[in-house]
């Protein structure tokens, strides 16, 4: 208990010292090297908060979530049945998405100024996920799935390196006060180690993509006559290095602040 009461004592004085801001961002990824060959663009929306000590207002630490999507698809897909050749024609949806967990190091380049450029560097973890929505077939004589809704996923380390620009909005609107809103521009690299994901890009076997899968994904299914329970693949699993190149549009608010 007097560690707990420890513990919250230095975090409010830590508060009570620190300046304290908020930022909301667009973020558009550019999947490079052997990821930008398999999937599309990622469109993203970031919140992060941050503060800084008044000893060194210029540093400031924080934390950012990202939640993303590459990929919305549905296709209709012909399963064979093993049993007796025969033909089931469905729907299978994806929706492939990246989130990602990041603490945040920053530095403001000036001061006190309209205009402030800055570096950051980040670490922390992404995930990549697709759901997986496969449709119940209308016929009578078909294989039916299972299970109509699976999720694939995989985590894996990631780090970024950026700079950007933050704009105080009081330049351009009368109405608030000077340091309290910001326009916030940014370019970020990020990095990290291989990870598991369904290409939803390349899915037809007439459409080779210009990579190798590693694994097929399969869901189970059964006969409707014989109640026979057997697989059928229904996508493809790559496995990349983390590699995108963001670029970052929003608005920071520095909280309790008005000149």
């Amino acid at each position: 208990m007097k560690h707990v009461f420890t513990l919250l004592l230095i975090s409010f004085v830590i508060a009570s010292q620190a300046q304290v801001q908020m930022g909301f961002d667009y973020v558009n990824s550019t999947p490079q090297g052997t990821l930008g060959q398999n999937i599309q663009p990622v469109h993203s929306f970031a919140m992060g908060g941050n503060f800084r000590l008044k000893a060194n207002p210029q540093f400031y630490l924080g934390a950012e979530l990202a939640l993303g999507s590459y990929a919305h698809k549905t296709q209709e897909q012909t399963l064979i049945s093993p049993e007796d050749g025969f033909e089931t024609h469905t729907d299978v949806h994806f929706s492939s998405n990246i989130h990602n967990y990041h603490a945040v190091l920053g530095y403001d380049l000036t001061k006190g100024t309209m205009v402030i450029p800055y570096v950051t560097v980040k670490t922390g973890v992404s995930r990549f996920n697709t759901n997986i929505s496969i449709a119940d077939p209308t016929d009578e004589d078909s294989c039916h799935p299972l299970e109509e809704e699976s999720v694939f996923n995989d985590v894996a380390f990631s780090a970024g390196a950026g700079a950007g620009l933050k704009i105080d909005a009081s330049t351009i609107f009368r109405r608030p006060c000077k340091g309290s809103w910001w326009f916030d521009f940014s370019a970020n690299y990020l990095w990290g180690s291989s990870l598991d994901y369904i290409n939803v890009k390349y899915l037809s076997p007439d459409e080779p993509g210009p990579n190798n899968f590693t694994r097929e994904v399969g869901a189970e299914f059964v006969h409707i006559t014989s109640h026979h329970t057997h697989e059928h693949q229904i996508a493809q699993v790559y496995t990349s290095n983390i590699r995108l190149l963001d670029f970052k549009i929003g608005i920071v608010k520095t909280l309790g602040w008005c000149k």
